[in-house]
């Protein structure tokens, strides 16, 4: 579905003149997270699949979206629509585009599921065009809703548009633990964590065999850089990502991963570099992933560190890496959840 060489550019125009768009078009971008590069009369968002590139256009301003592939080309088409609509402005796509599925989207059906501990489900799916999950983002995300209505489909700006509404859709986040490719197209496995609440629990307890699921991405980080030491603390809900990084992880790497888990049942048996040294920790036992981050034994260069958890916690890891005398590009604090 992807294609290796850079795709065409899109053109798309908005009916006010530069001077006028630029304010409004900052502030939505602003508000998505992501940044303007501003130059002479020109405006420029540069994201890891592409560019969105504003500029005058007569009485009109012209966009222009420069993406490296196919699945760059439906995010960019998206993160543009949704920057249209927090500045409240229509898009006129140059050229349009019949009806038809979001690049980013892959059908599957359910292939197995294993209650593989108390508190995880394994999930494999099966689908013609899942190998691209292999590589790129860690993540996917996994739309749920009623099943009535049909899959996301694109319209003729192609543009990704959901079936009642995007907010009757439930959009849960998983990280891919493996995929696997065969003569009848690919197997991807992910694993479920079952928390007290929410509709994911429950979506993954009632899933049989045969049931359609469909993927989108992949997204978000990709593995960490090549360091000659590696260090994770990672509760519950980042145990799978956490798990992948250590089974892709150069054999010769060095380093301490910890893991929480509410059962010693939950104890999985993980792929590592025969230089980590994994450790398992109950929640029972009253060590918190901010005390175990504390303890980690760290060398003073050439390292990478990774704490995933709550949100909070996230924060607090943070300030605590600092003050270990960590700097940019040597770690990362990811949100996996909230505790409020």
């Amino acid at each position: 579905m992807t294609k290796s060489a850079t795709q065409k550019p899109i053109a798309a125009e908005f009916n006010l003149g530069f001077d006028r768009f630029l304010e409004p078009f900052c502030t939505a971008v602003a508000q998505t997270g992501m940044k303007v590069v501003q130059g002479t009369e020109t405006a420029t968002i540069t994201l890891s699949r592409g560019t969105i590139h504003a500029e005058p256009k007569g009485d009109l301003t012209l966009v222009t979206l420069s993406p490296k592939d196919a699945i760059g080309e439906q995010v960019l088409r998206d993160l543009l629509d949704r920057i249209a609509g927090l500045m409240t402005m229509d898009i006129n796509w140059v050229e349009k585009k019949p009806q038809g599925h979001p690049a980013n989207l892959s059908i599957s059906s359910v292939h197995e599921v294993q209650r593989i501990s108390p508190s995880f489900i394994r999930v494999t799916v099966s689908g013609p065009d899942l190998d691209r999950f292999a590589t790129g983002g860690l993540h996917f995300t996994l739309p749920q809703t009623d099943g009535t209505s049909g899959w996301p489909y694109t319209d003729d700006g192609g543009v990704t548009r959901w079936p009642k509404g995007i907010g009757a859709w439930h959009r849960p986040v998983f990280t891919t633990r493996s995929v696997i490719s065969g003569s009848q197209g690919a197997q991807l496995t992910f694993d479920v964590f079952l928390h007290d609440t929410g509709r994911t629990p429950v979506w993954a307890k009632n899933l049989s065999v045969g049931d359609e699921v469909a993927l989108m991405g992949p997204s978000g980080s990709s593995l960490p850089e090549p360091r000659a030491y590696l260090a994770i603390v990672a509760d519950e809900t980042a145990l799978p990502v956490a798990a992948r990084i250590l089974t892709e992880s150069a054999t010769n790497v060095c380093g301490q991963a910890v893991f929480f888990v509410p059962d010693a049942k939950d104890i999985q048996s993980i792929s590592a570099p025969e230089g980590v040294k994994i450790r398992w920790v109950q929640r029972s036992s009253g060590e918190t992933p901010i005390a175990a981050l504390k303890g980690l034994d760290l060398p003073e260069s050439d390292r990478y560190v990774l704490f995933a958890g709550e949100k909070s916690e996230a924060a607090q890891a943070r300030e605590v890496l600092g003050k270990m005398g960590l700097i940019r590009g040597e770690f990362l604090a990811a949100s996996y959840w909230s505790a409020t």
